[in-house]
């Protein structure tokens, strides 16, 4: 069996399961993971965060046909921010928007370029990103933690059905039975 403190930083603590919040060290994590991107995102000025999350967003899509209302859908966004955006984003020369032969109404996003090279700096970075998230951990650690994060995920949907249906839990002591919606970012109707 290994030992386990080989896995410990210096400054880890050593907290009582009673003590332990993990949604305190992830949102710990994400905003780390935010300043990550905010220094390797420093290119162009004029390119926004939003901008490189729909330019990342199309990269990964580059099999399949891309409209607006599958940027609407993706970005939780409204009609006119999305078209708002996306002539921007074409005026910048970072998308193309094609007219396709099956529906005159809808055009295809396409990156140009500009927007390619934008993609691949995104996945060198990205990929910098996540091995350093994971160094240090074996094969089954990676899969152990990832499997973690899905049952958390998991749970946190079912709390969110369960509210929906029977309302907030009384764990703060102030249960009035009254049914709460919890609208967590990503749901489609959020």
């Amino acid at each position: 069996m290994e030992d386990e403190s080989a896995h410990q930083t210096p400054n880890a603590s050593s907290a009582e399961p009673s003590e332990l919040k993990p949604s305190i060290m992830i949102r710990v994590l994400h905003n780390m993971i935010g300043r990550f991107w905010n220094l390797t995102l420093q290119g162009d000025p004029n390119v926004s965060s939003q901008n490189k999350s729909i330019i990342a967003y199309l990269d990964t899509q580059r099999d399949h046909d891309v409209f607006q209302y599958d940027i609407e859908r993706k970005f939780s966004i409204t009609r006119s921010t999305a078209s708002r955006v996306l002539s921007l984003m074409e005026k910048k020369g970072l998308i193309t928007r094609e007219s396709v032969e099956r529906d005159a109404r809808v055009r295809k996003i396409m990156l140009t370029a500009q927007g390619e090279q934008i993609a691949r700096d995104l996945r060198s970075d990205a990929a910098l990103l996540e091995s350093t998230l994971m160094q240090g951990f074996s094969e089954r650690e990676r899969v152990g933690l990832m499997h973690d994060l899905e049952r958390m995920k998991v749970n946190l949907l079912r709390l969110k059905a369960d509210v929906a249906d029977e309302g907030l839990p009384d764990a703060r002591g102030m249960g009035d039975g009254k049914k709460t919606t919890i609208r967590m970012k990503g749901d489609a109707n959020a």
